[in-house]
């Protein structure tokens, strides 16, 4: 094993002591909760001191495989900007068509890339979510009207423009600060 890839941002929470994001509930069984350690710290000390590289896996735009917010830390997405929350298929996502939204998944990000001796940043594919049909959308229609400021006709081209810009910043903040760390979705 050279590499490993851990997944440090399941659902808009973290396995790294954040100042703007809260802790993840796979850690203590309560989000918001400090474990009492570091616990990415010592993934990626364990990983170099083996030889291996580590690997920082993000989950971008989900909030919740739940849709639910009971239990959710007061700085949780969910909470702290519910209107960029939709409700799609009993799961919450953070709505990659609000601008504000998709830099607050970069400088989220960022802060592990800024923070930590990481070797990569990967991305899951958990952007717009899959399986629309006639009766079950994705509530964006209102977010299409607002932000489509290039008047791209089809929104799923739109959606496509959202989540290439998404990467394409992520890339570019990523390289500007680190440009050794690899990075792929």
């Amino acid at each position: 094993i050279n590499a490993v890839f851990v997944q440090v941002r399941p659902s808009a929470d973290e396995l790294y002591p954040s100042k703007l994001v809260p802790w993840s509930n796979v850690l203590t069984g309560t989000q918001g909760k400090d474990p009492g350690y570091d616990p990415l710290a010592f993934m990626i000390e364990e990983a170099h001191k083996r030889g291996m590289e580590f690997h920082a896996w993000f989950n971008p735009f989900r909030a919740s495989t739940g849709s639910s917010t009971a239990g959710f830390a007061s700085n949780h997405v969910a909470k702290a900007h519910p209107d960029w929350i939709i409700n799609f298929d009993s799961k919450l996502y953070i709505n990659p068509g609000i601008p504000n939204a998709r830099q607050a998944v970069i400088n989220e990000v960022m802060e592990v890339v800024n923070n930590y001796n990481i070797d990569g940043v990967h991305l899951d594919d958990y952007f717009y979510p899959y399986g629309e049909s006639a009766t079950k959308k994705f509530n964006d229609d209102a977010t299409y009207k607002q932000y489509n400021a290039t008047t791209i006709a089809n929104k799923g081209d739109w959606r496509r423009s959202n989540i290439n810009d998404f990467v394409k910043k992520l890339g570019q903040s990523i390289d500007a600060v680190k440009p050794a760390v690899s990075y792929g979705v």
